[in-house]
């Protein structure tokens, strides 16, 4: 959320958060300004530690990411993280 409101320029958000047995699945879409995923790097502009910080906490409770933007279409963010440790 802070990315939203800090970088996208977005009226909408849409929450979506399912809670499922094994897991936990989480799906943000806003209808903001989007980006270029590949043009944002960790230290560009102080831009980019958002999404890197993102993936690294997912990542280290074992999910996966997938982030998906286009330059003024919005961005979306699916993640799930596993409940259980296996």
């Amino acid at each position: 959320m802070t990315n939203i409101k800090k970088h996208a320029k977005a009226r909408h958000v849409i929450i979506k958060i399912e809670l499922m047995p094994a897991k936990i699945n989480v799906y943000i879409k806003d209808n903001g300004c989007g980006f270029n995923i590949e043009s944002v790097k960790p230290g560009s502009g102080g831009s980019g530690y958002g999404l890197v910080g993102m993936r690294e906490r997912i990542q280290l409770l074992k999910g996966a990411i997938n982030i998906l933007s286009e330059h003024g279409k919005g961005t979306e963010i699916n993640f799930w993280i596993p409940l259980q440790n296996e």
